[in-house]
Order: structure tokens, then sequence, then C-alpha cells
């Protein structure tokens, strides 16, 4: 669904609203049918019993259905997930002057953004709390939720036969969706960097243990520094502040807000012959300035 409108404003402005509204039908979807199903909980021993989600078996042979074949990702479809649009864009000509500002507000979500590149990486890269057989909606990965552009150009004529032209290109969005999650395999799935964070409540919720150096002689940094800093993090994050006995959510998270100017100088040299104009030009353009 696609509605627009434009109005025209006193002052020569011009006015543009417009809102999108795309819904899935079907969209791919993956999973693995040589799985068992799940049979417990994660280990207390991660997090003093406070994480609950679900645990395969621990041995491959034991999660796998035919332990002949280790995965088979079937495809399918899924009609979860939309996306949505709302913007505004609004500029002003004049004899010499443009300038024009635009917003653009997005939301979206889906089961698997697809953004990787054969099907065992598509079903196995998606973050999930328990069974990777069953992702949730969430966050999409091209979702960019702020965007704002501007753009102000101005150019003079002279000496008959020139004219200058100088604009400025504005583009702030906010930043890239990411996903805070655990480097290993916690619920025993057999995959490694798929598993959502358990984000504790307080510091008695998560168990460290020392950390030692390369050779296990000597302690590098104690279970309670481990423990003082993980809390320090969580604290200065504003985001994971607000999962404090929850879990994460899949691109629950994004990079702070990004701001790039671009210029652009264009020189031209014009004649008028035979009723024609015949115009040469130069730009010199910056990118990032």
């Amino acid at each position: 669904v696609n509605l627009a409108a434009d109005k025209k404003l006193p002052g020569n402005i011009n006015l543009t609203f417009e809102g999108i509204f795309s819904k899935t039908i079907n969209n791919i979807a993956y999973s693995d049918v040589n799985m068992r199903p799940a049979v417990g909980i994660v280990d207390q021993a991660y997090n003093n019993g406070f994480d609950k989600r679900i645990a395969f078996s621990t041995s491959a042979t034991g999660r796998r259905i035919n332990p002949l074949i280790t995965n088979a990702i079937l495809i399918s479809n899924t009609n979860k997930g939309y996306t949505m649009n709302l913007g505004f864009t609004a500029n002003r000509t004049t004899k010499n002057l443009f300038t024009q500002l635009a917003y653009n507000y997005n939301i979206s979500n889906d089961v698997n953004s697809g953004a990787s590149s054969t099907a065992l990486s598509q079903w196995e890269f998606v973050q999930v709390v328990g069974d990777p057989n069953s992702p949730q909606l969430a966050t999409s990965n091209y979702q960019l939720k702020h965007r704002i552009t501007g753009i102000i150009s101005y150019n003079f004529e002279y000496a008959k036969h020139f004219k200058t032209s100088i604009a400025l290109f504005y583009n702030g969005n906010s930043g890239q969706p990411f996903t805070y999650l655990v480097n290993g395999d916690l619920n025993s799935d057999g995959r490694f960097g798929n598993d959502l964070l358990y984000v504790p409540a307080d510091a008695s919720q998560i168990r460290f243990i020392d950390r030692l150096n390369g050779a296990g002689t000597a302690v590098v940094s104690t279970a309670a520094e481990q423990a003082a800093a993980f809390e320090a993090f969580i604290k200065a994050d504003k985001y994971l502040s607000s999962r404090r006995g929850k879990y994460t959510e899949r691109n629950g998270r994004s990079t702070p807000w990004e701001h790039v100017i671009d210029a652009r100088i264009a020189q031209d040299f014009f004649v008028n012959m035979g009723g024609n104009k015949h115009d040469v030009q130069l730009t010199f353009d910056i990118f990032n300035l």
C-alpha cells in the first residue's frame, strides 16, 4: 500500500507526504529437519539457573535424527514480517537558490533477513533464544529507522558566458542494527554465534571463573574483576540496562548516528549559436566533506 499527497504552500514551498506499508506473503524460511527436539534447559553452571532457554543433546549423534547426515536444510516460506515507511519532503526553488529537507521513518521486521550466502548459513546465523527452527519475528538487518537528508544549491551567471553552482548535500541516519549474543554454543544446537544473551538482573545471576594465562599457571583476571567489568558494561549501555532479567533481541541495538556532508562545485561555460545554447561543464566533488 502506497499513499502520498503533495501540497503547494505560499512562498513557493512544495510539501510531499508519503506512507508505504508492505506485508510479507511468502518470504523465505529455513529449518534443519534432521534435528531432534530439545531435551531440557541449559546447564546451570552458566547462569546460576536463571537462564531458562531450551537445550539440545550435547552429542552430535544424539542431536540428529539420522546420524549419517549432518544438516538437512528445508527451504520453506513464512508470512510473518512487514515493512513500514513514513516520510515527508519540503523544497523551495527561487531564481538562484534551491533548498530541500526530507525525513523518513522506517520499521522493518522479518523472521530471516536473508543476509547470508547458503541455505545452511541462512539458517544457522539467525540469532534465537531456544529453537533455531522456530526463529521469532524481529528487527530486520535492513531497518534504517531514521533518515534525514538536506540539499542547498546556489548558482549564479556572470560575464554572459559563465555559470558557477555550489551545492551541499547532507545525509544523517540512525545507526545499523546489531545483536548482543553469546560467543559459543549455549543451547547445544551445534551452531556457534546464534544464541542471544541473557542479561542478568544483578551480578548474582551470572557465574564467572578466574581467567588464566596461556600456560594456565597464573590468573590474568579474577572472577570478581570480570563480574565487576561486565556489570559496568551493562550499566553503561542503555539497551542492555533495559533488558535486565531478559534476553537480548535480534538486532535490538544499533550503532550511533552517522552524519555525512558532500559538496559539489560545477563550472559552466556556454555560448548561444544559431538559436541553440551550447554548454561545457566541469564538476568537482568532495565526498564526506
